[in-house]
């Protein structure tokens, strides 16, 4: 489902998603630029069956990433432009299924980057952080060497 854009309330998309949790039918949900915020993410982790999230430009932060570990099967997220730090990056390296991650416009650093190390199941990570520099990139290529890094200064 694409609800990007729309003007949802943490509200209106919980109560729109009881169907999905009880079908466990639900495997993409794109709810960029829309105004949600963590209050919301408790009933998209309750979605089993969810594998592909964008919640890039929401105002979601760390502990609505915590939320987010109850979510399984999750292997794609998108989170750039959310209010996501460091301490939100260390939560990602335990999610059991994270495949593919798409971060920028953040306040991680490429120190708290470091800690997606830990993950054993992340292969793709997507950056478009403009106040990287190219050296820091590259030690964070060198410390997840199974990891294929795209940095966009875009």
């Amino acid at each position: 489902i694409s609800l990007g854009r729309c003007p949802l309330t943490d509200d209106a998309l919980n109560e729109g998603l009881k169907p999905f949790k009880a079908r466990g039918t639900l495997c993409r949900l794109a709810l960029a630029a829309t105004p949600i915020t963590d209050a919301a993410l408790g009933a998209v982790a309750d979605i089993e069956s969810l594998a592909d999230l964008d919640l890039s430009q929401t105002a979601v932060s760390d502990e609505g990433i915590q939320m987010l570990r109850r979510c399984k099967r999750l292997s794609g997220l998108n989170i750039v432009g959310t209010k996501l730090t460091d301490r939100g990056v260390a939560d990602l390296a335990s999610f059991p299924a994270l495949y593919a991650l798409r971060i920028g416009d953040s306040n991680v650093t490429p120190e708290g980057l470091s800690a997606l190390r830990d993950s054993k199941t992340l292969r793709y990570l997507g950056l478009s952080q403009r106040d990287f520099d190219p050296d820091a990139v590259e030690r964070l290529r060198k410390e997840l060497p199974r990891v294929e890094i795209q940095w966009s200064r875009n």
